[in-house]
């Protein structure tokens, strides 16, 4: 019987894993990540991928090691221009990833992983046993670690998809960034870091054959959170909050949905300048496709016809992990907050032996609990078990 299952191999159970074997003394052959994938990593690698990034939009002391100026030194070591950006000392994009493939290799996490999917989680003597497409494990403790991957597609567009049309979402699976044909128009739909990216890796491209089509005006945030949620004013604050509704009010107003770091902001501030992108404030309300062609209908009235169209409207924030875990809340009878996410205690104990981290967390952890930092901040909850 294992010691810990960790239920998702991404950055999160990625970075928990390490924490568990590397910092607080766990026997690998104790720990086991099941994730659907072959390699660590490969839902992230694939999204930030799509994104066109040059630079992270978190600090260099998130990352998956449990060394707290494991990026830093690794960044010292591998001195060259670019490497990072200010403020913060945000890091590259390559290097970040290339910090990330070290520490997998140097602390031996990609043998602690197990190829599969979760169905469904019971207990047993001594502990859980979990069903998995791969078959039955056993573990002491489970750590969900399960991040969003329901995409957030408007109204107007999934019946267009479904038809055929050229609209994509950046984190669709099958959907590869660096592929698209660079002579044809373009409309982004989104206002964010993301939509950001996209807009001034495509431009590069084919300067002025792109359209970012965005609700709200450009607005900046170099973090999606303030830094403060990961100090103790706060984070005491948060844990003074008594009720999950109240806490959920909090997350919401903390997060700063639809912004962009002041890089990206004033990098597509310069391409619009220089009319190599075009940028329509507006709301979509309807949409065709006819002749090969997306035709976009406003709500003021004005209409885009375009090519293709990109998504870049995030996810679905409703809880992560579907119809399964929806089972497993219902065996256990887990206990939820009105907006669906686990009420936990501050050891991130969802009930018999099942612990939470990311955004199943965030009623605990607050608004960073699903960013890279989460799987550190989940980690030392975690710490006392072991």
């Amino acid at each position: 019987m294992l010691d810990w299952l960790i239920i998702g191999g991404g950055m999160l159970g990625t970075t928990i894993s390490n924490y568990l074997v590397n910092a607080y003394g766990v026997p690998a052959a104790n720990v086991r990540v099941l994730d659907p994938h072959a390699e660590p990593l490969a839902q992230w690698n694939r999204y930030t991928g799509n994104t066109g990034m040059r630079y992270m939009r978190s600090a260099q002391i998130h990352h998956v090691d449990t060394e707290h100026f494991s990026l830093q030194n690794y960044m010292n070591a591998h001195p060259a221009p670019g490497n990072y950006i200010r403020p913060y000392r945000r890091p590259a994009y390559d290097l970040f990833q290339a910090h990330t493939a070290h520490t997998i290799n140097a602390c031996n996490l990609a043998d602690l992983r197990l190829q599969g999917t979760a169905e469904f989680i019971m207990t047993t003597k001594g502990g859980m046993k979990i069903e998995t497409s791969s078959g039955v494990i056993r573990a002491r403790r489970v750590v969900l670690a399960i991040g969003r991957t329901a995409l957030n597609i408007p109204s107007w567009a999934q019946p267009l998809r479904e038809n055929g049309a050229p609209i994509h979402h950046i984190f669709d699976w099958h959907f590869d960034l660096h592929m698209l044909e660079p002579e044809k128009q373009t409309v982004i739909v989104g206002g964010g870091i993301t939509a950001g990216q996209v807009a001034l890796h495509l431009t590069a491209q084919q300067p002025a054959s792109v359209t970012m089509l965005m609700r709200h005006a450009i607005t900046e945030h170099d973090f999606d959170s303030s830094p403060c949620w990961l100090g103790p004013k706060c984070s005491g604050m948060f844990r003074r909050t008594p009720t999950p509704t109240a806490r959920r009010q909090l997350i919401t107003q903390a997060r700063n949905r639809g912004s962009m770091s002041s890089d990206v902001a004033k990098h597509v501030r310069e391409a619009l300048r220089e009319q190599m992108l075009t940028r329509v404030q507006g709301e979509i309300v309807r949409a065709e496709y006819a002749d090969e062609r997306v035709k976009l209908h406003l709500a003021d009235g004005n209409t885009l016809t375009t090519d293709r169209v990109l998504l870049a409207t995030g996810f679905d924030m409703a809880r992560p992990g579907g119809a399964w875990l929806d089972e497993v809340i219902d065996w256990f009878g887990l206990p939820t907050a009105d907006c669906g996410y686990p009420i936990v205690n501050q050891k991130l104990c969802w009930g018999a032996g099942i612990h939470v981290s990311g955004a199943l967390a965030e009623l605990e952890l607050g608004p960073p609990a699903g960013n890279i930092v989460g799987g550190r901040l989940a980690a030392e909850r975690l710490k006392i078990l072991t």
